[in-house]
C-alpha cells in the first residue's frame, strides 16, 4: 500500500428493517443494546473487532469470536440486515490497515495487515453462520420484525403495515424484556421457538417481536390486552415456558409513540438489573423511587459522593444494603450475612463515623438507603446472567 493509497470509510446504508432512533442519556444494559443507527452499528462493530485483535491467546480469542457470534445472533433477530453488518465490519478493518500502515510500511506494518487480513475472514464466516444458523424464519415472523422495527424506528409504520398485510393497533404495550443467558446457543434459540410460539398462539396472529436469545423489544396489542392483569398473565405464562425468570419492563403507548416508550422501558430495565431487583414485570410506579434517584444531575452525583468513602470498605456496604433488605430487622439481616447481631450495631456506628449520617435516624437512613441505590445503579456489572430455573 502506497503513500497515496486512500481508504475510504463509508457509512453503512440504511436498509428495510433497520431500527434508527435516538437513545437516551441514560444507559441500556448491554445485553439488551440493539445498534439503532449506521453510526451506532459501525462503533459496535468497532469495538468488537478492536476487541478480537487484542486478544492475547488463542483461548481468549476464541471466547471473543463466541461473544461475536451471540451479539450478531441478536442483531439478526432484531433485524438488522446482513449487508449492513458486513458493510461495518469491512470498514473497521479498513480503519485498522489505515492506522497500521505508515506512509513507508515497515515489515512489522505489513505483518499486522497480514493478522488483521486474516482475522477478518474468520469474523466474515462467523457473522454469515449467525445469520444462517437464525435464518429459518417464516415469512410472516419477517414481517412482523419489519412492522416492529418501522414502528419503533417511526419510519412509515402505516405503510409498512399495509405493504406487510399487519392491521395496526391504536396502542401497544412495549415490552423491554430481559431473558436469561444460555452459554448453549442451540438450547438458547430452542427457548426462543418456544417463546416465539406461545406469543404466536395468545395473539393469535405472529408477534411483534423483536427478542434475541437474552431478550430484546415485545410489542403487544392493547385491544388484545386490555389490561395491566393480562400484560402480567402473560409473562408469566412466557416464563413457565421458557423455565426462566424473565424480567421485563413495559410502558403503554399510542401507536404514534411506540419508539418513545421503547426507550423509557429500556431505561426501567436497565434501572431493574442494575440494581438487581426480583424477576418480574415492572412499571414505571413500581419504581418511581429509583427512577428518580438515578437520573443524571447534581443530586445523584451529591447522593453518590456520600457512599464513595465506604466503598473502601465493602462489608459495611454489604451490611447496609442487609439491613434495608431485611427491613431493620437485625437479627434477620446477621443471618444473612453470616455474622453475629452485635456486629450490625457496630457496622451501623462505623457507618456513621465514616460517611456522617446516622443510619439509626429516619431521615439519616433515607438518605442512606438513597445514596445506595445510586451506588448501585452506577457500579452494577450488567454482564452478569440470571440463572435458569429447574
Amino acid at each position: 500500500m502506497s503513500e497515496s493509497t486512500v481508504v475510504t470509510v463509508h457509512a453503512a446504508p440504511r436498509s428495510e428493517g433497520m431500527v434508527i432512533r435516538p437513545r437516551p442519556g441514560v444507559p441500556v444494559p448491554a445485553r439488551h443494546r440493539t445498534p439503532r443507527s449506521p453510526v451506532a452499528l459501525q462503533a459496535s462493530v468497532s469495538q468488537l473487532c478492536s476487541d478480537l485483535a487484542a486478544a492475547a491467546s488463542p483461548r481468549e480469542t476464541e471466547q471473543r469470536m463466541n461473544r461475536l457470534r451471540d451479539t450478531v445472533e441478536r442483531w439478526a433477530r432484531a433485524g438488522i440486515p446482513l449487508d449492513a453488518v458486513h458493510h461495518a465490519v469491512h470498514d473497521a478493518f479498513a480503519e485498522r490497515l489505515c492506522a497500521a500502515l505508515p506512509a513507508q510500511p515497515a515489515t512489522s506494518a505489513l505483518g499486522r495487515a497480514a493478522a488483521d487480513l486474516e482475522l477478518l475472514g474468520r469474523v466474515t464466516r462467523v457473522v454469515s453462520g449467525a445469520y444462517v444458523a437464525d435464518g429459518s424464519d417464516s415469512d410472516g415472523q419477517r414481517d412482523a420484525r419489519a412492522l416492529a422495527a418501522a414502528l419503533i424506528d417511526g419510519a412509515r409504520p402505516a405503510a409498512v403495515a399495509r405493504e406487510r398485510g399487519i392491521p395496526l393497533d391504536a396502542a401497544y404495550h412495549v415490552l423491554s424484556v430481559d431473558i436469561p443467558h444460555q452459554h448453549d446457543r442451540r438450547a438458547g434459540r430452542a427457548r426462543l421457538r418456544l417463546l416465539h410460539r406461545a406469543l404466536a398462539k395468545r395473539c393469535a396472529a405472529e408477534p411483534l417481536s423483536l427478542l434475541g436469545p437474552d431478550g430484546g423489544t415485545l410489542l403487544l396489542p392493547a385491544s388484545l390486552f386490555p389490561t395491566a392483569a393480562a400484560v402480567d398473565d402473560l409473562i408469566a405464562e412466557l416464563a413457565t415456558v421458557a423455565g426462566a425468570a424473565l424480567t421485563a419492563a413495559v410502558v403503554e403507548a399510542p401507536v404514534a409513540e411506540v419508539g418513545a416508550g421503547a426507550d423509557r422501558a429500556d431505561e426501567l430495565l436497565d434501572i431493574v438489573l442494575r440494581l438487581d431487583l426480583p424477576a418480574r414485570l415492572y412499571r414505571l410506579q413500581d419504581i418511581a423511587l429509583e427512577y428518580q434517584l438515578t437520573r443524571p444531575g447534581p443530586a445523584r452525583e451529591r447522593l453518590a459522593a456520600l457512599i464513595d468513602p465506604l466503598t473502601a470498605h465493602p462489608e459495611l456496604v454489604e451490611t447496609l444494603a442487609g439491613y434495608l433488605r431485611h427491613n431493620l430487622n437485625r437479627r434477620r439481616a446477621a443471618e444473612d450475612l453470616h455474622i453475629h447481631p452485635n456486629t450490625i450495631d457496630y457496622r451501623l456506628k462505623r457507618i456513621l463515623s465514616i460517611t456522617g449520617v446516622d443510619p439509626n435516624d429516619v431521615s439519616g437512613l433515607w438518605l442512606l438507603a438513597s445514596a445506595l441505590i445510586v451506588h448501585r445503579f452506577r457500579s452494577e456489572n450488567l454482564t452478569r446472567s440470571r440463572s435458569v430455573l429447574p
